[in-house]
């Protein structure tokens, strides 16, 4: 599929942008409903020259899924859904990034009780704990968070979650 000779999508300079792929994962960019019936049609007879398009993984987001118009692969509707997981980003159309700060603040809080035997052990020196907190939780609270948008409130509860995880650590 040549996708940089497709005009569907969002012009940027003098290309259309279409689609966004990451190994096996593909976003598909269109300005309306009828420009993605199109390009996923397109993908579909592309990709059963190699294989076939996994169509209960395949989801339509929509900030509103009750107008939105059905996308169809082989006489199917393709589910519609609000939020979706796009390499371990939470998108959610209504919401926002609100969900996904909270997300990862729970993630971290999981990630920061398997290391808890280790952080808390009085065994273990400062700098130690310092340093796999830094190199493992931190990062799990962080990931993403250079592609939100941050408000006040957001960044107060990226403040909350790192001073959660830092007065657990260094008990």
């Amino acid at each position: 599929m040549k996708w940089n000779e497709i005009s569907y999508g969002f012009k940027v300079t003098d290309n259309y942008l279409n689609n966004l792929r990451f190994a096996d994962n593909i976003v598909l960019l269109a300005k309306d409903p009828q420009e993605l019936q199109a390009t996923v049609k397109e993908l579909h007879t592309e990709s059963g020259r190699i294989g076939k398009m996994n169509k209960t993984k395949t989801k339509t987001p929509s900030a509103n899924t009750t107008t939105q118009s059905n996308i169809v692969v082989e006489n199917e509707s393709l589910d519609k859904v609000d939020q979706y997981t796009y390499l371990g980003q939470n998108i959610h159309a209504n919401e926002g990034p609100k969900q996904e700060v909270q997300r990862r603040v729970a993630v971290t809080r999981g990630k920061f009780g398997k290391l808890s035997q280790y952080l808390q052990n009085q065994k273990f020196s400062l700098a130690l704990k310092k340093r796999i907190f830094m190199q493992s939780v931190m990062p799990t609270l962080l990931y993403v968070a250079e592609t939100l948008t941050f408000t006040k409130t957001l960044g107060s509860k990226i403040r909350l979650g790192v001073g959660w995880a830092c007065g657990e650590s260094y008990r």
